[in-house]
C-alpha cells in the first residue's frame, strides 16, 4: 500500500531515443515562482504557479510508464525526463564499461535550472540525448510551462538543489529482482543488448548505484508508491489524488 511520508506538508516500454518520452500539451506561460506575471499573459488572473511532480524508482521500476498513465490524466501537462540530460560519452571511453547509473554523468544541475525556468513560467528548449548514439541530439524539445510539470528519472530527489524545486515527490517501491528482469528484457529486445552483459552491468553498477544514490531518496518522497497488483493507470490515480490535479 502508498503511503506520505510524515513530513508531507504541501509540498515498460523504452525508446531507443529519449525525445520518444518528452510530451506536452498546453503553451501558456504561467506565474512566475515570484508571482508576477508572466508579461505575456499579465491580463489572465486565472494562472497559477506550475505543480512540479517528480517519480523516481530503480531502473525497470515503471517510472516512464506511470509518468504516461499520470500525464493521460492530467490537463494541460509538461512531461520531461531526466535521461534526456546525459553528458555526451566521451570519445575515448567504451560504452559497455561505461557507468551510465552515476548521477555525475547527468547534467542535474541543468536540468533544475530548466524545471525552475518552467516553474517560473517561461518556455524551454530542453535536450534530447540519443541512446543508440550516446549523443545529445544537435536539436532540442520545446517545453512549455504547463500547471502541473510531471519530471521522471533516477536521482530527482538525490541532488538537494534539484529535489528542493518539487513541489510533490513519488517514490515508485518494486523488488530489485522484478526491475532486473524487466531491465534484462528492454535492452535485450529493444536496444540489442547482451543478456550476460546486462546482468553483469546490474551487478556491478546499477543496483550498487541505486543502494548509494536512489534509495536513500525514499525518505524524501512525499509519496511512497508500492505498485504490486495496480495498472499504470490505477498507480497514476493515487498520484493525481494526491497532488490535487484536475481532469481535462
Amino acid at each position: 500500500m502508498p503511503h506520505a511520508s510524515k513530513n508531507n506538508a504541501h509540498k515498460y516500454h523504452e525508446p531507443d531515443s529519449a525525445s520518444d518520452l518528452i510530451t506536452f500539451t498546453g503553451t501558456q506561460p504561467l506565474y512566475h515562482r515570484e508571482l508576477s506575471l508572466h508579461p505575456l499573459y499579465a491580463n489572465n488572473l486565472n494562472m497559477s504557479i506550475p505543480k512540479i511532480i517528480g517519480i523516481v524508482g530503480a531502473s525497470g521500476s515503471g517510472k516512464t510508464t506511470v509518468a504516461q498513465a499520470l500525464l493521460a490524466l492530467c490537463e494541460k501537462t509538461c512531461m520531461v525526463s531526466q535521461d534526456n540530460y546525459y553528458y555526451d560519452l566521451p570519445d575515448n571511453a567504451d560504452a559497455e564499461k561505461w557507468n551510465f547509473d552515476d548521477p555525475s554523468v547527468i547534467d542535474l544541475a541543468q536540468l533544475a535550472q530548466d524545471l525552475t525556468t518552467l516553474k517560473n513560467g517561461s518556455p524551454v528548449n530542453g535536450l534530447r540525448y540519443i541512446f543508440s548514439t550516446h549523443r545529445r541530439a544537435p536539436d532540442t524539445i520545446h517545453l512549455h510551462p504547463a500547471p502541473s510539470v510531471i519530471v521522471e528519472g533516477l536521482f530527482l530527489f538525490s541532488s538537494a538543489p534539484l529535489c528542493q524545486i518539487f513541489d510533490f515527490k513519488v517514490f515508485i517501491d518494486i523488488p530489485l529482482s522484478t526491475c532486473l528482469e524487466r531491465r534484462v528484457s528492454r535492452d535485450v529486445t529493444e536496444r540489442g543488448r547482451i543478456e550476460k552483459i546486462v546482468r553483469r552491468r546490474w551487478a556491478e553498477q546499477v543496483e550498487p548505484m541505486y543502494k548509494k544514490h536512489v534509495e536513500p531518496a525514499r525518505e524524501s518522497a512525499d509519496l511512497v508508491l508500492d505498485p504490486h497488483g495496480l495498472t499504470p493507470r490505477q498507480c497514476a490515480e493515487k498520484i493525481f489524488k494526491m497532488c490535487g490535479l484536475t481532469h481535462p
